[in-house]
């Protein structure tokens, strides 16, 4: 493409904002592949969306870069990028390049958004004096401003899957898919109960429960296959769509019909394919460096690697007889 044929420096910005539109698993497949960089503090955006940007890039090994996206003088420099050292503009963007970028300054806020509309418009009048009969129409800005807003807290929500199964069985899921790798489970207290919730970057850029439930399921069930031949455990379930925004945690409950059915005969689909009896495309596909990952992770932890040789038999190229 043009800015890598060019070798421009170039970051993607609003990673997690409502006004770049939904997020599809093909984009973050793109991110990695090809951004060198990640806008991880924005003047303008809620702190949490910048949060999640930040966690992306540090996942991704990408640089990162922050910029205030102020409209008017008083969010100018209020949000920046540091490179210790430079002196040129030539050594600030290697910098930037080497991942030696600092980010510094505020995040947005829904008063300061509101504010700064109120200011451009100000400066618009003074420019245009005519526009002063569009007036009567700001009182509508801190409606509009507070509807993005809530609109942008809602698009930052994360998504994960609710686990049902037997305590044993989960405990098992919780050693065998245990974080940094992915997938990882996790334990989400609550104050009535805990959830065992199934957390992977199939589920980044979902908006709502019905794409986490259509993610989840096909998911878990190859999951499900893995464990069988790591553990030989019984299924573990969908149990609902886990929304997850600041310190709030609710959970979407669905009627998944035959889940239990559906995840043993996948566990046994699994154990046909070992013999190349099933195509790859119907299997989990994980990265061979994923599979490396994880077999060292187990390798510390004293666990099997029969779930990455598994696993490796299912990659194109790699089946043996």
């Amino acid at each position: 493409m043009y800015l890598t044929e060019r070798k421009i420096f170039f970051s993607l910005n609003h990673v997690f904002s409502s006004l770049t539109g939904r997020r599809h698993i093909e984009d973050f497949d793109w991110f990695a592949s090809y951004v060198p960089a990640l806008e991880v503090r924005n003047g303008q955006m809620w702190k949490v969306a910048n949060q999640r940007a930040q966690q992306l890039a540090a996942q991704l090994g990408k640089a990162c870069v922050g910029g205030s996206d102020s409209h008017t003088l008083s969010g100018v420099a209020r949000t920046f990028t540091e490179v210790p050292g430079a002196r040129t503009v030539e050594e600030y963007f290697a910098g930037l390049r080497a991942g030696r970028g600092v980010v510094h300054g505020q995040d947005g806020g829904y008063m300061k958004l509101t504010m700064d509309i109120f200011n451009f418009i100000g400066s618009v009048l003074k420019d245009q004096p005519a526009a002063a009969a569009l007036l009567p129409l700001t009182v509508f800005i801190p409606a509009i401003t507070g509807f993005h807003w809530l609109n942008e807290i809602r698009f930052c929500k994360r998504w994960a899957a609710k686990l049902d199964g037997h305590p044993f069985d989960l405990e098992d899921w919780r050693e065998m898919f245990a974080a940094p790798f992915q997938p990882w489970v996790e334990i989400i207290k609550r104050e009535s109960d805990e959830l065992h919730v199934l957390r992977s970057s199939v589920f980044d850029g979902v908006t709502n429960g019905e794409e986490t439930k259509a993610r989840a399921i096909p998911l878990i069930e190859q999951l499900n296959g893995a464990a069988l031949l790591s553990r030989n455990c019984e299924p573990v379930s969908f149990g609902g769509a886990v929304s997850i925004a600041d310190d709030q945690v609710s959970v979407v409950h669905f009627a998944v019909m035959s889940a239990r059915a559906r995840a043993r005969a996948t566990c046994h689909a699994v154990s046909v394919s070992m013999n190349g009896k099933i195509s790859p495309a119907n299997v989990a596909v994980p990265s061979e460096e994923q599979c490396q990952r994880t077999q060292d992770n187990h390798a510390e932890r004293g666990l099997p690697d029969v779930v990455c040789q598994a696993y490796s038999k299912f990659i194109p190229g790699r089946h043996q007889d």
